[in-house]
């Protein structure tokens, strides 16, 4: 997992020198575990005695990143393979933005929401600071936040108490430094599956986050 995030930090500070007008961001590598759980129909037995016998038994799934882009490659969203793909979240220099999917010199695509949404917060705790350095400057975090957040995984509506860190870095683009929201959050997530008697468990995890010129991964007018 350590060697992945690098890899994808090393990814995000090199398109800071790309071509095009800068795009000020931030970015950072999803990290999903999940398992979806669904109960079989039930096997029914004749009794001796005129009576019945349901039996019950479920099958698990595991649902992680490779699952998502499979998904995306069997819709034609990708090149056709998933190899070089990983998922990551792209928000503008004011933490908006969504999911992607995302390989080196090839333009993001949006996650389908049917396979995976980013967590909407629905009620949080904050301990930190927000800071404006002068009356124009943009105000900045430095907040710990402890967040109530539904999120769809593979249709199933979940929801999770975790922690979210937002904070500041600055991307430096020539003599241009533009300041940026960096979020990072860890989430132990669960909810009902899409159909049938199904469960989602599992966790969502973004550990690091990073200052990204957004230019090579949204051409032209495109944003996050």
């Amino acid at each position: 997992m350590k060697s992945s995030i690098l890899a994808f930090a090393l990814l995000a500070v090199a398109t800071t020198a790309y071509g095009q007008a800068a795009k000020p961001g931030a970015t950072g590598p999803i990290a999903l575990q999940a398992t979806l759980v669904t109960e079989s129909a039930p096997v029914l037995q004749a009794l001796p005695n005129g009576g019945t016998k349901k039996t019950y038994a479920v099958t698990s799934v595991r649902y992680t990143n490779r699952e998502v882009l499979d998904a995306m490659r069997l819709a034609a969203l990708l090149d056709g393979t998933i190899s070089g793909w990983t998922l990551a979240r792209f928000t503008d220099a004011n933490d908006v933005g969504n999911l992607y999917a995302v390989k080196s010199g090839k333009t993001a695509v949006a996650v389908p929401t049917t396979l995976l949404t980013q967590p909407v917060v629905q009620g949080h705790a904050d301990s930190g600071t927000l800071t404006k350095s002068t009356a124009n400057s943009p105000e900045l975090p430095n907040l710990s936040r402890r967040a109530y957040v539904s999120l769809t995984v593979k249709g199933g509506a979940c929801t999770s108490a975790g922690l979210q860190n937002l904070g500041a870095a600055g991307l430096k683009t020539g003599a241009t430094t533009t300041p940026v929201i960096t979020h990072t959050e860890s989430f132990d997530i669960a909810g009902k599956g899409s159909s049938g008697n199904s469960i989602v468990t599992g966790t969502y995890k973004i550990q690091r986050s990073v200052p990204v010129n957004l230019a090579p991964f949204f051409p032209g007018n495109a944003v996050p």
